[in-house]
């Protein structure tokens, strides 16, 4: 960041020397910190979420509107430098590619040290363009004073953006959640009695946070940073919790109690090794459970109004909720009729969701 920093400021030191022809100075600075935040992008995030439209644009670590508008525009607009890298490294240089996999491999954490660093260096630089906006302003041409004013409010704003997206990735990858949803699908939740013991999944997840902190520990991750890691990574359990949860097609009402045991037990076992002044939110997963007692009349405005979860998650959820209310003695039109509701009311639900 230092030395980014004293190259934007002989660029500063051009533009009071040029003066109102200065307009080609003032790109060149807005590129230079481009060339930075897309290379911190390249090298650490997900790039597949700009390119490939098959994948998936939604859940923890997803590409904000903001963020993926400003990597567009960077990929557009500075081409020519950005084609020179591979995977974050200049593609003359295979050795250096092999470096990259090492930085990001397993045994060094997914390059977590590395991250943390590279968000700080960036953050930093955007924080001294914020600071010094004022005189910036001064110095650039009036013909680009809107220009610099959107490179500021989108760019570096996004910063912020960024940062989230390459937490929320490595948090997903220090902790091993794919696991979750299948164990929580096969566990049985058409049950009669609730009991008092919770499910092993959630000892195993515990577990999983447990040595998700000891990582964040040996790498000597403090303060924010710290808490921003574990806001992820319980963000992203959560999601992993909510599919599983979500994939159950039979549960009685003590099945759903069970959901809350555990998802209790869960929250209580993880705050014994969580930071200092630190909650974790599960309130996304204690909403959907608690879904399960809303009226089927009130269904439809329940799936209307809680466009936070998945469409898929929402249809089961119904799906399940109707199924357990099933009436147990009902005469073969009253079945029929029954079936021809649930139905219309699905497709209802499912159209108001598109």
């Amino acid at each position: 960041s230092i030395k980014i920093l004293k190259c934007m400021e002989r660029y500063i030191y051009l533009m009071k020397v040029i003066g109102e022809n200065s307009s080609k100075v003032v790109e060149g600075f807005c590129q230079l910190f481009d060339l930075y935040f897309w290379h911190i992008f390249q090298l650490f995030g997900n790039v597949d979420l700009l390119y490939d439209k098959s994948a998936p644009q939604d859940g923890s670590g997803a590409l904000t509107l903001r963020l993926k508008k400003t990597l567009h525009r960077i990929s557009q607009s500075i081409s020519y430098t950005i084609g020179q890298y591979v995977d974050g490294y200049p593609s003359d240089d295979p050795g250096q590619g092999q470096g990259q996999q090492n930085v990001l491999s397993s045994g060094n954490m997914y390059g977590l040290r590395e991250r943390t660093v590279a968000l700080s260096s960036l953050g930093h630089i955007a924080s001294e363009i914020l600071s010094s906006s004022s005189d910036l302003q001064a110095l650039v041409p009036d013909a680009l004073t809107a220009q610099l004013d959107s490179f500021q409010n989108r760019t570096v704003m996004a910063v912020e953006d960024l940062r989230e997206h390459l937490f929320h990735r490595v948090a997903k990858l220090l902790v091993n959640l794919v696991w979750v949803p299948e164990e929580i699908e096969k566990c049985q939740w058409a049950i009669k009695d609730v009991g008092m013991q919770q499910h092993e999944w959630v000892d195993r997840l515990n577990g999983q946070f447990y040595q998700f902190q000891l990582k964040l520990d040996a790498v000597g991750v403090q303060g924010d940073a710290l808490k921003e890691f574990w806001k992820y990574a319980v963000s992203a359990a959560n999601e992993s919790i909510l599919e599983g949860f979500s994939r159950v097609k039979k549960c009685s009402i003590e099945g759903r109690a069970a959901m809350s045991l555990d998802l209790q037990m869960f929250t209580t076992g993880m705050k014994r090794f969580v930071p200092k002044g630190f909650e974790p939110d599960v309130r996304i997963v204690d909403g959907y459970i608690k879904a399960f007692y809303v009226p089927e009349s009130d269904l439809l405005h329940w799936a209307m109004t809680h466009r936070e979860y998945k469409p898929q998650a929402i249809l089961r959820l119904v799906s399940c909720i109707l199924d357990a209310n099933k009436p147990s003695s009902l005469n073969p039109l009253e079945i029929n009729k029954r079936k021809k509701r649930v139905k219309e009311l699905l497709a209802e639900i499912e159209s108001s969701l598109i």
